[in-house]
């Protein structure tokens, strides 16, 4: 079984971008224009982008965000739509999108290490496992075993989630066939059946019980006729 954290990812629309670290914030950058024209420095808040690479702590962009970049495939493209769903969760006053299970709430990691890795841009579970190359080198002696473990731990936890499933489709396809096989018997035995109890009426009264299929009508009308009047 493969375990590939890219299925949880934030969405990110080009291809390699999965597991950069992106956060959109707020900087005062200085306007030279105002700054000359007025003669004292003038600022405005300009919206930027800062981009870092898990386990690279050297690779850090810092851009404003509807500055543009160049793709692999040679287009121009800005930044916020570049990272569309990271620049929305910005706007509306969240943090850093990061999906998948915090470092901080990995079973094999111990708190100063968790700190670590956050020290190199490395956030959550799926991030780590889907480390290799340089960035993984960068982390050390202990990094390989951490990468290891990690996605030993998403794979187990994969493996749990699919066995669940199964449980839950047979519990699911166990409930439908007893409700069949309950409807099954009611049906031959005539449980659900108005016309059973008026038979058992008749019955009574005649000691013999009708036979055949008459209508529930027909079977009213009989008992209606052997019961004395007001009963």
């Amino acid at each position: 079984m493969h375990y590939s954290p890219r299925n949880n990812s934030t969405y990110r629309p080009f291809p390699g971008d999965e597991h950069l670290v992106v956060k959109f914030f707020i900087d005062d950058r200085k306007n030279e224009k105002l700054t000359r024209e007025r003669g004292y420095a003038v600022y405005e808040n300009v919206e930027m982008v800062s981009i870092n690479v898990p386990g690279d702590k050297q690779l850090t962009i810092n851009a404003p965000a509807n500055s543009s970049c160049t793709m692999p495939s040679g287009d121009q493209v800005r930044y916020c739509e570049r990272f569309p769903e990271d620049y929305e969760r910005f706007q509306s006053g969240q943090g850093a999108a990061i999906t998948g299970l915090p470092l901080k709430h990995c079973p094999f990691l111990s708190k100063a290490e968790v700190s670590m890795l956050e020290a190199q841009n490395i956030y959550s579970v799926e991030q780590l496992s889907d480390m290799g190359g340089a960035p993984l080198r960068n982390l050390g002696p202990s990094g390989r075993k951490w990468q290891q473990q990690a996605l030993a731990f998403l794979q187990t936890a994969e493996g749990s989630r699919d066995a669940l499933a199964d449980a839950e489709d047979k519990a699911a396809m166990k409930a439908r066939i007893e409700a069949l096989e309950a409807a099954l018997e009611r049906a031959n035995t005539g449980e659900d059946d108005p016309r059973v109890a008026l038979k058992d009426k008749i019955e009574e009264l005649t000691g013999a019980r009708p036979k055949g299929n008459p209508s529930v009508e027909t079977l009213e009308k009989t008992l209606s006729e052997l019961q004395p009047q007001g009963v």
